[in-house]
């Protein structure tokens, strides 16, 4: 190939990558505008809170936000940097502080995770193999393990469960904090970072889930501890250094995706920005040691799931098809008839068989129009509700206090208000943060990587089973997309 062949066909394939990298801003932009109007109108269709107050919060929230930018660009950057480990400081303290005045009786799947871990703990129980919750519901029983450890700890300290679980829930958070810091002062400057922060530790989800020690929050920290990993891995100049760093990355986001599978859509984000790019050598140094430390993770995981789980649920447990054809008619959410309906089926075969036949028949019954709009009702669902369901979780407690009575119970109405204008805010400084982006000549691999990474997120919730939870473990990395 000559030499005018080569760099017409380089022109080429970046002409193709630019052109891909602003289709995925455009849909993220449509998306950033989509969930703006919805969180806006929320109020107005479910009427839970009033609007004129949710625009009076917005206001005053864009004002002291829009003060602090202000305030942001006149202090020195070493005043930043420890304002900034103040605000995560005083964010954990109040977390805390929660935890102790909102002993929660879980319900839903933590009711279950709960009592059986403290039945396991006083009894001396090392197996989850008598439940039949934990058959059926396979995907919570490394939930469970962690929770069986933690509780292991809380009896040997003589510390109250709830309040044990709820610690470990604000470690993690902390653990998301730090890492969100310290990622995004590698990356860009400490005044952005100060900015960013300021946002993120002021999303009111954070305090609303704190003493709920589920999936979300715990995972959503060790995906930010492993992106850390990758971007430092990134910097080092030695091999093994870099080696060292991608491990433990892999092995972090193994533990995340076995707790929550959407925990690896920043790795695949990652691998497509790479396949785009075609940045083979990245592909290997970053992605073999990545593999490899989810592999030893695995390795590890698998001998202490084997301790623990002495039952064959290859034929009790439920199906990915399950959540699918759940996700597929209605308002794509839980469904207790369509859990009943899977149940029913005594084999693995029986019930991926007739959970396709259903979800296809849903498919075929909701007709172009139909799927479109129960696809844009669960985006809608999943991405603007700002209160992200937490009352369906928090509502029971052992004692209501005054911490309770404000963020759950009689006076929570400003709390729950508050919640939702800040999901417009972050939003609207999403769209806009994309908007600079997309303006930009130059490539900003960051911002790429996290558009792709939300378009993933995206289409994923198109099909499965929707609920306002969802979006919490994701709105830490989602975040950055304002920057």
């Amino acid at each position: 190939m000559s030499t005018e062949d080569c760099s017409y066909s380089e022109t080429r394939n970046n002409r193709m990558k630019k052109s891909i990298e602003k289709i995925t801003y455009c849909f993220v932009i449509i998306a950033a505008l989509f969930v703006s109007f919805v969180s806006f109108v929320e109020p107005l269709v479910m009427k839970d809170i009033n609007i004129t107050k949710v625009i009076l919060v917005l206001l005053c929230y864009a004002a002291v936000f829009t003060g602090s930018l202000t305030l942001f660009r006149r202090l020195s950057e070493r005043t930043l940097y420890y304002l900034t480990i103040a605000g995560i400081f005083a964010a954990v303290i109040v977390q805390t502080y929660i935890v102790f005045h909102m002993r929660l009786v879980p319900k839903v799947d933590l009711n279950h995770i709960y009592d059986y871990c403290v039945d396991m703990v006083e009894t001396g129980k090392i197996s989850f193999g008598e439940s039949k919750y934990f058959a059926y519901n396979t995907n919570n029983i490394p939930l469970a393990i962690v929770i069986y450890y933690v509780f292991r700890m809380a009896a040997f300290t003589g510390m109250d469960y709830r309040i044990a679980a709820g610690l470990f829930n604000v470690l993690l958070i902390l653990v998301m904090y730090v890492s969100a810091f310290l990622i995004l002062k590698k990356v860009t400057t400490i005044r952005t970072t100060a900015v960013y922060m300021a946002l993120l530790l002021t999303n009111p989800s954070f305090y609303a889930y704190a003493s709920y020690y589920y999936t979300d929050t715990i995972s959503a920290g060790l995906v930010m501890a492993a992106v850390c990993f990758i971007i430092y891995g990134c910097y080092k100049k030695k091999n093994h250094w870099k080696m060292m760093h991608f491990l433990a990355a892999g092995f972090l986001i193994g533990f995340a995706t076995c707790l929550r599978v959407t925990s690896i859509f920043i790795v695949l984000a990652v691998g497509v920005w790479i396949l785009l790019n075609k940045y083979w050598k990245k592909l290997l140094t970053l992605g073999i040691p990545l593999v490899c430390g989810l592999l030893i993770f695995q390795l590890a995981w698998g001998g202490v799931y084997r301790y623990h789980v002495d039952m064959d649920t290859y034929d009790s447990a439920i199906t990915i098809e399950h959540f699918l054809m759940m996700g597929s008619h209605g308002n794509g959410t839980y469904n207790v008839k369509d859990m009943r309906f899977t149940r029913s089926f005594p084999t693995h075969e029986e019930k991926v068989e007739n959970n396709k036949k259903v979800y296809l028949e849903h498919l075929r019954e909701n007709g172009v129009l139909g799927n479109l709009k129960l696809a844009i009702k669960k985006e809608a669902i999943v991405w603007g509700i700002g209160t992200h369901g937490y009352t369906q979780y928090t509502k029971n407690v052992v004692e209501k206090t005054t911490c309770y009575d404000w963020l759950v119970g009689k006076k929570s109405g400003l709390f729950r208000t508050y919640m939702q204008a800040y999901n417009i805010v972050l939003y609207v400084l999403i769209l806009s943060g994309v908007c600079c982006t997309f303006r930009k000549k130059k490539t900003d691999k960051y911002s790429w990587i996290l558009a792709i990474y939300w378009c993933g997120a995206l289409v994923f919730y198109i099909f499965w089973e929707a609920h306002p939870r969802q979006s919490v473990s994701i709105l830490p990395l989602l975040t950055m997309l304002a920057v």
